[in-house]
């Protein structure tokens, strides 16, 4: 059904966006909550209140379909969901259980191992959950800090231990550098391709497109850390998109990327990242695009990726950098920009990304002068929060 200027399309797409966030909740009920921030903002009291409904009969469906002819899809999250929900326990089969990278956990992962009786030895570090704020255990667990880090040098402290300080994270011990370690801190106002290879850290797909393009633009091999077949479907969709606009009499295109599917068009992508994300690397290519940026570009550009060389750059997102370290690493000005913005419920989440860039390097780190200027700024708050060893 639809609801007022949203199509039953739009509809069925916050549905399933909600059930989403309300498998990865600890919650019992679907609530308003579980309607992500995006869909929140653009859906009226009335339509929320739809999307909740129906919400609530697609996931009865998916538990106890009443027609064989309906199949909905059954993912990991829904199984881990109705386990969760049923205080399902790890079979008495299994002695210990020994969890890595805690800070991904999801809440009904964690309700899963609060009803299980094993001994569970969790390993994690709360300030790499790019989400923000890691979930944490109901029972009562012995808790261990390790703050030495065995990568990065000392410097990096100057940077870190601020972030720390404001992130609404739990662990607030200092963070220790390596003393054995040099590490070097540079830092520039204009983003350019590093003189020497680097691994690019950027934040969204549209920074992994802009520096793409950057690269291959100076005939420079690149190692793409993010998935290609990924980055290919968006750069696709993109120019897909932008060009649909001067056909005004064909199908409306439906992009694939879910970066992009929720747009229907390429006024409705500039509002949204230019105008109310200010966002930098979208801006270039937009401009790109408007100077006729084509498949073909873009087919230059890819045949610049190759699997691996030490001579060779590499980029990609934060995330895809997580358990890995490099020797040098440039972080992009945009991953720095929305700290200056940040509220206080995603400060958390900014901080984290930042956290995750800086400690992935061994040797040099090349930095945006304004993250200096907005360490410099939370500075004077950090050293009164941060519990002293």
């Amino acid at each position: 059904m639809s609801s007022g200027k949203f199509t039953p399309y739009d509809i069925v797409k916050a549905i399933r966006s909600t059930l989403a966030g309300f498998c990865y909740s600890g919650d019992d009920d679907i609530q308003l909550s579980h309607i992500s921030k995006w869909y929140a903002s653009l859906l009226d009291e009335v339509t929320k209140q739809i999307v909740l409904h129906y919400t609530t009969e697609l996931w009865k469906e998916t538990l106890l379909p009443v027609s064989k002819d309906f199949k909905p899809p059954v993912r990991g999250y829904h199984r881990i969901k109705w386990a969760a929900l049923n205080c399902w326990q790890i079979p008495n089969s299994y002695t210990h259980v020994l969890v890595d990278e805690c800070h991904d956990l999801t809440k009904p992962m964690l309700q899963i191992l609060d009803n299980s009786p094993q001994a569970v030895i969790s390993l994690g570090d709360e300030y790499q959950n790019l989400k923000g704020k890691s979930q944490q255990r109901s029972n009562i667990i012995r808790y261990r800090e390790v703050a030495h880090s065995v990568r990065s040098g000392r410097l990096i402290e100057k940077i870190v231990n601020p972030i720390i300080a404001i992130h609404p994270g739990k662990a607030k011990a200092r963070f220790h550098g390596n003393e054995l370690n040099r590490l070097d801190i540079k830092y520039y106002d204009k983003p350019e391709v590093p003189d020497k290879p680097a691994v690019i850290l950027v934040n969204d797909m549209w920074g992994l497109f802009e520096w793409a393009q950057r690269i291959a633009s100076e005939n420079l091999n690149l190692k793409l850390l993010s998935n290609i077949k990924n980055l290919n479907m968006f750069v696709n969709d993109c120019i897909e998109l932008y060009l649909s606009q001067f056909r005004p009499h064909c199908d409306k295109i439906q992009p694939r990327h879910g970066e992009l599917f929720r747009f229907k068009s390429w006024d409705e992508v500039a509002d949204y990242y230019d105008k109310k994300q200010n966002n930098q690397s979208f801006q270039h290519i937009d401009q790109m695009l408007k100077k006729g940026y084509q498949y073909e570009d873009w087919s230059k550009t890819s045949a610049k990726f190759i699997r691996g060389s030490s001579h060779s750059y590499s980029l990609g997102k934060i995330e895809d950098a997580r358990n890995h370290e490099f020797q040098t690493v440039m972080v992009i000005p945009e991953v720095v920009s929305p700290a200056w913005q940040a509220k206080q419920e995603n400060i958390a989440a900014v901080g984290s990304s930042i956290y995750v860039a800086v400690t992935r390097a061994k040797q040099s780190l090349i930095l945006p002068e304004g993250l200096r200027n907005w360490i410099e700024e939370i500075s004077a708050t950090s050293n009164k929060t941060i519990v002293k060893t």
